[in-house]
């Protein structure tokens, strides 16, 4: 399953995971001894958390939590202080999401001080999460310290038996530093990520469209335009050629094993999470917004953003735009059979105003179309522009 992911997205797949969760979670309840037991909630702490990083790709921090908090229960259950360890960390994004940096640091330290004896591996893993922690933080001098750490303790031999969803090869470890570099807006951050973009494997698509967002914001940091704009086309072709079913930076799961027999497999860690991917792409949309204010007047951006309307990722578009859709909230629009959320969007710039927005009952793709009449002030209704989402990814 989560080689699709690692491909194509994931956020189509949470019920299905949901449903396996609450399957493994009603056999651990009526199964007696505890040996058997044990490796239940390990397969258990897997989908957990595999549920847990979907939550957060798609925005849900709630959620997120909630299957975090379940994937540590099991791996108490499951007597294991390496999963307990990863669950750990993987939750500390959620508060970095929810804007929280500080105790997702201390989260991040509790999660290593757990794993302290775990397989070489996990412990250059956490490092490097720690690392991004420190990073966001703008503590570059842990952060940079903590990927010093991943580099000494990753092993020569990168497959653990008892960790089959963990994979730092190739440039994985490489590309997490470069996202690190960027958050702290080191001058390296360009040359250390062109030197590895080349070496990531094609069918590692999100991963590579989000080094090529990484890559965007350096150079839009570094006030080249032309670089900025270079990448952020790459980066926006690799979410656009993913399959009209899949549903965004770092980390992490992409193969999987099955402690208990008979149980289904989860996971194998890829490296690199995705849900930070498309917060950046965001941000860097509202740079653009503002580089080229000069430039054009009127802006319309929209899509799936993945994130709901209250977001605080999309303050900087709040800035330099208005949210078209707002007068018709709430305005659910994934998932397409039962809508909870609005993960799609559209954001006008002045000059422009909008009329009749709605979403469009449709199960062609896994979440509602938006549509919003949108013309230019003082036009007639002849010199309307239309605007309907999701765009094809």
């Amino acid at each position: 399953m989560r080689h699709a992911d690692r491909r194509f997205g994931s956020a189509e797949r949470l019920e299905w995971l949901r449903g396996q969760i609450s399957e493994l979670d009603d056999l651990i309840r009526h199964t007696l001894l505890q040996r058997h037991r044990a490796p239940l909630a390990g397969v258990l702490t897997e989908a957990s958390t595999l549920a847990g990083w979907t939550s957060l790709d798609i925005g849900s921090l709630k959620q997120a939590w909630a299957h975090y908090e379940q994937a540590k229960s099991a791996a108490r259950e499951a007597e294991s202080a390496a999963l307990l360890a990863h669950a750990t960390a993987e939750q500390a994004f959620v508060l970095i999401d929810a804007g929280n940096v500080e105790d997702a640091v201390e989260l991040f330290a509790e999660a290593r001080d757990i794993g302290k004896r775990a397989p070489r591996l996990l412990r250059a893993w956490l490092a490097a999460a720690q690392g991004e922690g420190h990073a966001i933080s703008g503590d570059g001098d842990n952060a940079l310290r903590s990927f010093d750490e991943a580099d000494e303790l990753r092993p020569s031999e990168l497959v653990h038996p008892e960790l089959p969803f963990l994979f730092l090869g190739g440039t994985h470890l490489d590309r997490w530093r470069g996202n690190a570099l960027v958050h702290l807006g080191a001058e390296e951050a360009i040359s250390h990520l062109e030197a590895v973009i080349e070496g990531v494997p094609s069918e590692f698509v999100r991963a590579r469209a989000s080094a090529c967002v990484d890559l965007a914001l350096a150079y839009s940091a570094a006030g080249d335009r032309e670089g900025a704009e270079t990448y952020a086309r790459q980066g926006l072709g690799g979410c656009r050629n993913r399959p009209a079913s899949s549903v965004d930076s770092s980390r992490h799961v992409e193969g999987a094993s099955s402690s208990a027999p008979g149980v289904p497999s989860c996971r194998e860690l890829d490296g690199w999470r995705t849900g930070r991917s498309r917060a950046d792409a965001l941000a860097y949309s509202a740079e653009e917004i503002t580089m080229r204010s000069t430039e054009i007047v009127l802006r319309l951006l929209g899509g799936d953003f993945n994130v709901e309307p209250e977001d605080p990722r999309l303050a900087p578009l709040r800035r330099e735009l208005h949210d078209a859709l707002a007068p018709a909230r709430p305005l659910p629009t994934w998932p397409a059979e039962a809508p909870e959320q609005q993960l799609d969007h559209v954001w006008i710039s002045a000059g422009l105003s909008a009329e009749r927005p709605a979403s469009v009952n449709s199960t062609v793709s896994d979440h509602l179309p938006v549509e919003v009449t949108v013309r230019r002030s003082g036009l007639d209704a002849r010199d309307d522009l239309r605007s309907a989402t999701p765009l094809p990814d």
